[in-house]
């Protein structure tokens, strides 16, 4: 929660925050679409209504969101352009991940040299979970 949260807080504070999620993400029990109701019609049918909207929707409120295939040319494509029109970068991945993919601070310093990378790793930069993926199950 550390990425939704922090970057909740700059959307309570002003900032205009646009949040970069996978395509598909799955849920822990592996359904792609559980945060938004099994057929995307949260709160209007009482099958899609029975998730637990409340934090999701809290940590992201006051952000704008788009979906993003980080693995794809156009997709990185997309967000070189939002890195060099941004403040800060704040992400969530694993220790090197960002800067695998292309996004690391260096690489963003080169197009936005005043930008900000705040990194929040839930495993720490560096130790014996530093690797470590998030939970994904129960």
């Amino acid at each position: 929660m550390q990425g939704p949260y922090g970057t909740q807080m700059l959307g309570d504070l002003g900032a205009e925050v646009i949040k970069v999620e996978r395509r598909q993400a799955l849920t822990p029990y592996g359904r792609p679409d559980e945060r938004y109701g099994a057929h995307g019609q949260y709160g209007k049918t009482a099958e899609d209504s029975t998730f637990y909207p409340a934090g999701f929707l809290s940590a992201n409120r006051n952000k704008k969101s788009v979906t993003i295939d980080l693995k794809n040319e156009q997709g990185k494509a997309v967000v070189r352009r939002l890195v060099k029109l941004s403040d800060v970068v704040f992400e969530n991945f694993r220790p090197a991940v960002m800067t695998r993919l292309g996004f690391g601070y260096e690489q963003g310093a080169e197009s936005n040299p005043p930008i900000a990378h705040a990194s929040a790793s839930g495993s720490g930069p560096e130790g014996t979970e530093d690797k470590r993926p998030r939970a994904t199950g129960p």
